[in-house]
């Protein structure tokens, strides 16, 4: 009986009808388009940072992701570089070595974050050189030189060509220090 009266009730008001089935049919379209539009740009910036940083895959020794400590490296890692390069699906493979510091230009002085890359095969994993902005992309062999995040060259107030003098642990534990040309 209810379907009786629903199916008498739209056939007798054919404008309120259409008028209903046109805004329901507006709103799922808006709302089908936003959804494919918000998981698009997710997955867009998800990509981005794992492309560019983190990459799909990490490789580390032990607890190092719980206890993260310049003693606990790779001893033979190129070994296990030609591995995960070997691997099928693997685009590209790059080596880094992450610790902390302190930076300093004049009297300025911050704390900073190390990352120690090789230049060539880090830019051909992520296309480094590709994203920096203002300055010299980094050569492939190793130089005395440094990039720079945009928010640690404004806390220090640096710019290219600069000294940057960085203060460390050395693999050793002892105290290590440099004097870094800035890109």
């Amino acid at each position: 009986m209810l379907y009786k009266y629903s199916i008498r009730n739209t056939l007798r008001q054919k404008r309120r009808t259409m008028f209903t089935m046109l805004m329901m049919i507006g709103g799922f379209v808006l709302c089908g388009f936003t959804i494919g539009w918000t998981e698009g740009a997710y997955d867009f910036m998800i990509n981005k940072f794992t492309r560019t940083w983190t990459g799909h895959i990490q490789i580390h020794r032990g607890n190092y992701l719980d206890r993260p400590s310049l003693y606990k490296t790779i001893d033979d890692y190129g070994e296990v570089m030609e591995k995960v390069r070997s691997a099928e699906g693997v685009e590209g493979a790059a080596p880094r070595v992450l610790t902390s510091g302190l930076g300093s230009i004049g009297e300025k002085t911050s704390g900073v974050q190390i990352v120690g890359i090789e230049p060539a095969e880090e830019n051909s994993a992520t296309g480094f050189n590709n994203r920096i902005e203002g300055g010299e992309p980094l050569g492939d062999s190793p130089d005395r030189s440094v990039l720079l995040g945009d928010g640690l060259a404004e806390v220090l107030e640096a710019g290219i060509g600069d000294s940057l003098i960085v203060i460390s642990q050395a693999a050793d534990g002892s105290m290590a220090s440099g004097i870094y040309r800035i890109r």
